[in-house]
């Protein structure tokens, strides 16, 4: 019975050290199998996707909607970066559309600038504090001194 288990013993690690070195050696990850299946599937769904023909029986765009969207900035409100940048640290941070997604710096600076009389937490924007804080966002946005 010894003998048998060493004889399967001895099989099994020759057939380890066979496959070893008759196998190329592999780097171990999969990016190159990745990126071909990747690009594989991204010419499949190219060849799906329709091209888009422009129909001749389709009515125009009217001018006067070509005309209601302005194709250049406004001569009162000059062109503004999407960027707001705080002139004591040098960081910059995205224009908020929230007040409750503004940074730090950006609620103390609006309080700092007296467009706020403090800095309001989430449990205090209720209604008659809402507007005053979107409006007091609105002129800080406008505010030249902290535009990237």
């Amino acid at each position: 019975m010894e003998i048998l288990i060493a004889v399967v013993t001895m099989a099994l690690i020759g057939l380890v050290g066979y496959a070893i070195y008759t196998d190329p050696p592999s780097s171990g990850c999969l990016s190159v199998d990745a990126a071909r299946a990747r690009d594989e599937k991204l010419q499949r769904q190219a060849m799906r996707k329709p091209a888009v023909v422009p129909d001749p029986a389709a009515p125009e765009k009217p001018e006067a909607l070509t005309d209601v969207v302005p194709t250049e900035a406004s001569p009162e409100r000059p062109a503004q970066s999407p960027l707001l940048r705080n002139p004591l640290t040098g960081e910059t941070a995205p224009v908020p559309n929230n007040y409750r997604f503004a940074k730090r710096w950006i609620k103390q600076a609006m309080v700092e600038e007296g467009l706020l009389d403090k800095v309001y937490g989430n449990t205090d924007l209720v209604e008659p504090n809402t507007a005053k804080v979107k409006a007091a966002l609105m002129q800080f946005k406008d505010l030249p001194k902290y535009r990237a």
